[in-house]
C-alpha cells in the first residue's frame, strides 16, 4: 500500500506520495511513525489496488485512526512504527502479510537475503510511479553499529545492505520509508522490518536502517486479530 496526502490537498496519488505501508489485517496497515507524526487521520489516505500510481486507477481509503507506538520518542529512531486503521476495508482483494515471530528467527540471520519494495526515488533522485523492488543481505548488528554508532539500536533495529568489498549500492531511498522488508518462509512472505532510513541512498558503506518488526510485534498483534481490542491511545 501507499501512504499519500488526502485527496483534498493533492488529487494525484503519485504527486501526494509520502511513504510505503503494508496491510497486516483487512482494515489496518503498518508504516513508519515518522511518516505520520503531527498528522491527523483526515490528512492522509491509503492507496491500494495497483503497483502503478499513474494512471491513478487506484482505490483511496480514508483513515479513522493513527496509532503511534507508545514507546516512540520524536527525533529518535526508536520504535518508529505506527498502525493506521481504515474507515472501511478496501473493495479490491488484499492479502495481509504475516508478521515475523520468534519461530521465524532463522529466516533473517546475517547474510540472509531480504526484499524491500517502494515507490521512492531512484538513483537519479527522481520519483517513480511504478512500484520497485530489490534484494540485499541482512547485516550483522555489530557491523551496522560500527557504521551508525549510537543511532543504531540493535534491540529494535536491523540493517540490510551489501558491505562486502565492491558490494552493491542497492538501498531504499526517499519515499520508501515505512515500506516492507520481507523474507520468504517457503513461498510465504513474512514482514521482518519497516524501512526507517539511512545515511545516504545507495551508499555501499552505510546499509539501510530498518525497524525490527519482532521488537514491535506485541503492539501490532491486536490489529491482526479482529477479536482483540487494541489498547487505548496514549499521548
Amino acid at each position: 500500500a501507499a501512504l499519500v496526502l488526502d485527496e483534498r490537498y493533492v488529487s494525484n496519488p503519485f504527486a501526494g506520495l509520502m511513504c510505503g505501508a503494508s496491510f497486516i489485517s483487512p482494515d489496518t496497515v503498518v508504516t513508519a511513525a515518522h511518516c505520520v507524526e503531527g498528522l491527523r487521520p483526515s490528512g492522509v489516505d491509503i492507496v491500494v489496488g495497483s503497483i502503478n500510481l499513474l494512471p491513478a486507477e487506484v482505490e483511496r481509503l480514508a483513515v479513522r485512526n493513527i496509532r503511534v507506538h507508545p514507546g516512540r520518542r520524536g527525533g529518535t529512531a526508536l520504535y518508529d512504527v505506527a498502525a493506521i486503521q481504515l474507515v472501511v476495508p478496501p473493495s479490491v482483494p488484499v492479502t495481509p502479510i504475516d508478521l515475523v515471530g520468534p519461530a521465524d528467527a532463522p529466516l533473517w540471520e546475517p547474510g540472509d537475503t531480504a526484499r524491500f519494495t517502494g515507490w521512492g526515488q531512484d538513483e537519479q533522485g527522481q520519483p517513480i510511479s511504478r512500484l520497485q523492488e530489490a534484494e540485499a543481505p541482512i547485516v550483522a548488528d555489530p557491523d551496522c553499529k560500527a557504521r551508525y554508532g549510537e543511532f543504531f539500536r540493535g534491540r529494535t533495529m536491523l540493517c540490510v545492505g551489501d558491505l562486502s568489498p565492491g558490494g552493491g549500492d542497492v538501498s531504499p531511498c526517499f519515499g520508501d520509508s515505512g515500506g516492507p522488508l520481507t523474507v520468504l518462509d517457503g513461498g510465504r512472505p513474512v514482514l521482518v522490518g519497516l524501512v526507517l532510513g539511512g545515511y545516504r541512498c545507495g551508499d555501499p558503506n552505510y546499509p539501510a536502517a530498518i525497524t525490527e518488526v519482532e521488537a514491535v510485534r506485541p503492539i501490532l498483534r491486536p490489529y491482526v486479530d479482529p477479536d482483540t481490542v487494541p489498547g487505548l491511545v496514549q499521548d
